[in-house]
């Protein structure tokens, strides 16, 4: 794990994409930022008061962006985290943090392959469009299915 140095801390307006969540959402989102075009994304569970962060994003002139998007991308009633992520060479991509209602954390999303833009694409589908080559990209699909991101057909 990367070390992380603060050196400030940056309030980033996080707003619903779409609409607004089908369930309650005691959770304040905000974005640290770091020395070296990286940032950490800090989740406060406003009755409690428990912080979880979210540690090694990377941004290149972070400030100008917006890095976090919260949307109910796995269609179980709670909105989830994507988090921009700006990784060697300029390719960007997003990292999905699926809200786990038993534990009241977020956690990374699991069994999607290439590392890319992730946007919804339906009620729990998402589209990823990551780049092949150096003038190509692709496009993959996924749905949840139970526990798990399943590969979809495209529509």
């Amino acid at each position: 794990m990367k070390s992380f140095t603060l050196f400030a801390l940056c309030l980033t307006a996080v707003s619903f994409a779409n609409a607004k969540p089908a369930r309650p959402f005691p959770y304040q989102v905000e974005t640290i930022m770091g020395q070296d075009n990286d940032y950490a994304i800090k989740i406060t569970h406003r009755p409690s008061g428990k912080v979880q962060i979210i540690n090694d994003l990377a941004a290149f002139n972070a400030k100008e962006l917006d890095l976090i998007t919260l949307h109910d991308y796995n269609g179980d009633g709670y909105p989830d985290i994507a988090a921009t992520d700006i990784g060697p060479y300029s390719l960007n991509g997003t990292n999905l943090y699926l809200y786990q209602p038993q534990t009241g954390q977020f956690a990374e999303a699991r069994g999607i392959e290439n590392m890319g833009q992730i946007e919804a694409d339906g009620k729990g589908c998402i589209r990823v469009s990551y780049r092949i080559n150096s003038r190509d990209y692709n496009e993959d699909r996924y749905c949840w299915e139970k526990d798990h991101w399943q590969t979809a057909r495209k529509h």
